[in-house]
Formats: structure tokens, C-alpha cells, sequence
């Protein structure tokens, strides 16, 4: 589990870009599919005039946690990279965020086991 106590982000932050590389060419959780996440949300929002975009964080995920349960594929991630899965960090379930939303087209394109892109828009 990766855990940053007080001052430990700032320590992280040196070996960040290296981290990210590593998980990412071994396809492990935290960072699977990175380049095609940033590549995913580049060329959907690259079209546009005007574009909004909301990177979220949910910070201790305290909330989160209770609003969202586990599914049946992040239990299977979370086993798969039980010795580095961060249970303080909290996943957004778009089926869950569709239903909450029924006004607006909400679309999950998943990239890893553990990654994807959820796009919202107004619907037409």
C-alpha cells in the first residue's frame, strides 16, 4: 500500500515521473495505461473551442468511500496489486455517476484494469 504521510509527497514528487514509467511498462496499479489516459483526454478535448475540463480528487476519500462500493473488477485489481493497492484512495464508479446524473451523457471508456477516461456532457 502506498502510503504519504505529512512531507512524504514532497519526497514522492522527485521520483514521480520514474514511478509513473515503471508501473506503467509493467502494467501495474497505480499508473497502467497512463500515456493513453492523457492521450485519451488530449484528443477528445483537442476538437473543441471551449473546453471545460475537471481533473478530480476526492482527497481522503472518506466520503467517497461511502458513496462507492467496490465492483466485482476492482476487487479483481486490487487482488492483482494487493502488495502496492492504496486502500486510502477511492474510485469513481461510472454506472453510479450515470444514474446520479440522468440528465447529462455519461461515458466510461475503460483503458486498464485499473484506469479510464469518463466523459460527461449535456446530452443532445
Amino acid at each position: 500500500m502506498l502510503e504519504l504521510r505529512d512531507g512524504e509527497f514532497n519526497l514522492w514528487a522527485k521520483d514521480y515521473d520514474m514511478d509513473v514509467k515503471k508501473s506503467e511498462r509493467e502494467n501495474r496499479y497505480l499508473f497502467a495505461a497512463y500515456k493513453e489516459v492523457l492521450n485519451t483526454v488530449y484528443s477528445k478535448v483537442s476538437g473543441y473551442e471551449k473546453k471545460i475540463i475537471l481533473d478530480l480528487g476526492f482527497g481522503t476519500g472518506v466520503l467517497t468511500k461511502r458513496l462507492f462500493e467496490n465492483t466485482e473488477e476492482m476487487l479483481k485489481a486490487k487482488e492483482k496489486d494487493k502488495d502496492i493497492w492504496d486502500d486510502e484512495e477511492h474510485y469513481i464508479i461510472a454506472d453510479k455517476i450515470a444514474k446520479l446524473l440522468p440528465y447529462l451523457k455519461v461515458n466510461f471508456e475503460k483503458l486498464s484494469y485499473c484506469s479510464g477516461v469518463l466523459t460527461i456532457r449535456k446530452s443532445d
